[in-house]
C-alpha cells in the first residue's frame, strides 16, 4: 500500500485501499478538493474488489506545493501521475479525472497511454472539444463586457475578475493541449 509518493523532493500524501493486486483504479480530484472527496466513489469500487488510489495532487499536500507557476504545468502534473502508478508496482492502471483532474487525466492519456487501460473524465471537455468551443463561441464575448463595453473588462460584475481567471486558466491549459497533440498549429490563425 502506498500512504505517499515522492518525485523532484516533493512528497504526495496518497490514500490507497484494496488488495495490492487487484486492478487498481487511480482518482484525481478537482479544484479545490482534496483525494478524500472521492470517499463516495471509492467505496462502490472497493466492493467491486478494485484497488483505489486517490492522491492530493500537487498543490494540496503541504509537501508538494512549490511557489513557481511553472511548476504547474501539464507535463509536470502528468510526469506526478506517472510517478504515482510507478509507487503503486502497477504497470498499468484505470485513471478517473474530475474537474481540474480531467484536464490531468487527458493529458496523461494523451502523452502516456500505455500506462492505462481505461480513461474515464468527469466534468472536464476534451482538450480538442474545449480548443474548438473557445476559438467558436460567442457566448463568452457579450457576457465578458463590462460597463464600457471592452471585451473581458469584467470589474463592473461581483464575479467578474474571478470568472475572468478562470476562463482565461480553461483557455491555457486548452491551448496546451491542443498544441502539444497537434490539434492546433503553431502560427493557428484566430478571429
Amino acid at each position: 500500500m502506498v500512504e505517499a509518493f515522492s518525485r523532484n523532493g516533493m512528497l504526495f500524501t496518497v490514500l490507497d485501499e484494496g488488495p495490492v493486486d487487484a486492478e487498481t483504479v487511480v482518482l484525481l480530484h478537482g479544484f479545490p478538493q482534496s483525494a478524500r472527496s472521492w470517499l463516495g466513489v471509492s467505496r462502490p469500487l472497493l466492493a467491486a474488489s478494485y484497488r483505489v488510489v486517490a492522491p492530493d495532487q500537487r498543490g494540496y499536500t503541504p509537501q508538494a506545493r512549490p511557489r513557481s507557476r511553472r511548476a504547474y504545468r501539464l507535463d509536470e502534473l502528468v510526469a506526478d501521475v506517472v510517478a504515482l502508478v510507478d509507487a503503486t508496482g502497477v504497470e498499468r492502471v484505470h485513471l478517473v479525472g474530475h474537474d481540474w483532474g480531467g484536464g490531468v487525466a487527458w493529458m496523461v492519456a494523451a502523452t502516456r497511454p500505455d500506462r492505462l487501460h481505461t480513461l474515464t473524465v468527469v466534468s472536464a471537455p476534451h482538450p480538442r472539444a474545449a480548443v474548438q468551443a473557445m476559438l467558436s463561441s460567442r457566448q463568452a464575448l457579450p457576457s465578458g463586457r463590462g460597463e464600457a463595453g471592452t471585451p473581458w473588462q469584467c470589474s463592473s460584475h461581483p464575479a467578474g475578475a474571478e470568472t475572468l481567471s478562470v476562463l482565461v486558466t480553461v483557455m491555457l491549459v486548452a491551448d496546451a493541449c491542443g498544441r502539444r497533440l497537434g490539434w492546433i498549429p503553431a502560427a493557428s490563425s484566430r478571429r
